[in-house]
């Protein structure tokens, strides 16, 4: 049970989390939800809240060392977190993620007990709990919220892996973040991973010429085909994604949105058939 199915908000005494942006603060209890997962999991690493107040003052904030003699490194790094906006506390934790073997590099007979996919778990966990409309996913953040969405993207990467649909899927999940996001892109790549495994399993050239394939095979049913023949014809149109005739201003998130996650589980279904096919 979540904190907001108990009594007390399921009768309205206090207020259910409501879906907050990046442009709005972050919930105090969300942030302190956040910091009791970080503070407790770099205290099980040797040394490891001096290793990241230092790491995190220099590499992060690129900011002068300071001598922490004089100030607790876990009291430290605490009072910078709590002074990020929404997008920093972000941006930190994919940093955290991606640096984190380098900073806690473990030393001869000694296990850090701390991993990059333990931080995805946890931070992902702590996010379903409170509302929060964002996921990490291979190590960045994106606007997906619910944990049905983040399981069918996951599962898409880790089917893929490192073929030439992991390379598209994951330059459409990158399209998808912060205020940079290009959701044209976005949609051409997500479109592009479901092409590249068509085309892995028919020979065909392109998306569509593998669907019919597919639907010749019966590995589809031809009701269900269409739905990957309209949003293949909706980016192919002669003012669509894929010929780069429309701006950012006609492909919203919604689209974006749409794209990726039919896509992506468009690539889940067919994937056991590929294996089959091997």
């Amino acid at each position: 049970m979540r904190f907001w199915e108990t009594f007390s908000y399921r009768l309205g005494f206090k207020q259910k989390p409501s879906r907050t942006g990046l442009d709005d603060e972050m919930p105090e209890r969300l942030r302190n939800a956040l910091w009791n997962f970080l503070s407790e999991a770099i205290l099980k690493v040797e040394d490891g809240d001096t290793k990241l107040a230092y790491h995190t003052w220099t590499r992060f904030l690129g900011q002068a060392n300071v001598d922490y003699s004089t100030t607790r490194p876990l009291v430290f790094i605490r009072n910078e977190i709590y002074k990020f906006e929404a997008h920093e506390m972000l941006s930190f934790i994919e940093w955290l993620h991606s640096n984190l073997l380098s900073i806690f590099r473990p030393q001869p007979g000694f296990y850090a007990e701390l991993h990059p996919g333990d931080i995805q778990n946890a931070v992902n966990d702590v996010f379903e709990e409170h509302l929060y409309p964002y996921r990490m996913i291979d190590g960045l953040f994106v606007p997906v919220s619910s944990s049905e969405e983040l399981e069918s993207l996951q599962s898409t990467i880790d089917n893929v892996k490192e073929s030439p649909a992991a390379q598209n899927f994951r330059k459409a999940v990158a399209y998808m973040r912060g205020p940079d996001a290009d959701y044209p892109n976005s949609i051409k790549e997500s479109v592009s991973a479901l092409e590249s495994l068509v085309r892995e399993m028919t020979g065909k050239k392109t998306l569509g010429e593998g669907l019919k394939q597919l639907g010749k095979d019966g590995a589809i049913p031809s009701l269900l085909k269409e739905s990957a023949d309209k949003i293949y014809a909706y980016s192919c149109d002669e003012a669509g994604i894929r010929h780069g005739g429309i701006g950012s201003s006609d492909a919203a998130f919604p689209e974006a949105r749409l794209a990726l996650v039919v896509c992506s589980a468009w690539i889940n279904s067919l994937k056991p058939k590929r294996l089959k096919q091997e």
